[in-house]
C-alpha cells in the first residue's frame, strides 16, 4: 500500500527548514546498531524510498537511542510508537486506535506486515543541545510540512 502525500514541499514552497535539516543528517539503512545511535536528545526522520514519511523528537532518558529502539521493536505491542502504529494502520487499513490498544490486540501476522514495511525504511537524526531545542526543531519542521505518517 502506498502512503499518500509522501512528497516533499514543492519548489513553489521550498521548505527551507526541511531542506536545511535534511542536509545535516545521514540516513541509515536498517538494521542499525543501537549503540551507534546517540543517547542525547534530538530530532529524527524516517524515510521510505528516499522521501520523509515521519519526523519525531527524542527527549527522554537515553534520548535518540531509546526512542529509535521503541520504533524498531518488532513485537505485537504498537502502543509505545506512534510511528509503528501509523505504519500498521496504513498498511493494514485499520484504525490507529485499534493498533495502539494495550494490551496488544495485534497478531503476529499483522505485526509482520508492519515490520516488513519498516525494514525498507531508513532513519536519520540530528543531535540537539537540549530537549527544548529538539522540541522547537520538531515543531518548526512539522509546521512547515507534515510527513504523511505524522499525526495532525
Amino acid at each position: 500500500m502506498a502512503i499518500k502525500g509522501s512528497s516533499m514541499p514543492t519548489e513553489k514552497d521550498p521548505g527551507n527548514i526541511w531542506q536545511d535539516f535534511l542536509l545535516q543528517i545521514n540516513p541509515r539503512k536498517l538494521p542499525i546498531v543501537p549503540r551507534e545511535v546517540p543517547a542525547e536528545p534530538g530530532v529524527y526522520v524516517w524515510f521510505r524510498e528516499a522521501q520523509p514519511v515521519y519526523v519525531g523528537k527524542a527527549s527522554g532518558t537515553n534520548g535518540l537511542r531509546s526512542r529509535l529502539r521503541s520504533h524498531l521493536h518488532e513485537g505485537t505491542d504498537f502502543s509505545r510508537s506512534t510511528f509503528r502504529a501509523s505504519v500498521a494502520a496504513a498498511q493494514l487499513g485499520i484504525p490507529r486506535s485499534f493498533v495502539r490498544q494495550r494490551p496488544s490486540v495485534m497478531t503476529l501476522e499483522q505485526a509482520a506486515v508492519a515490520n516488513e514495511w519498516l525494514a525498507g525504511c531508513e532513519v536519520g537524526w540530528l543531535v540537539c543541545a537540549s530537549a527544548e531545542e529538539a522540541q522547537r526543531l520538531e515543531d518548526a519542521l512539522r509546521n512547515e510540512w507534515l510527513p504523511p505518517l505524522n499525526l495532525v
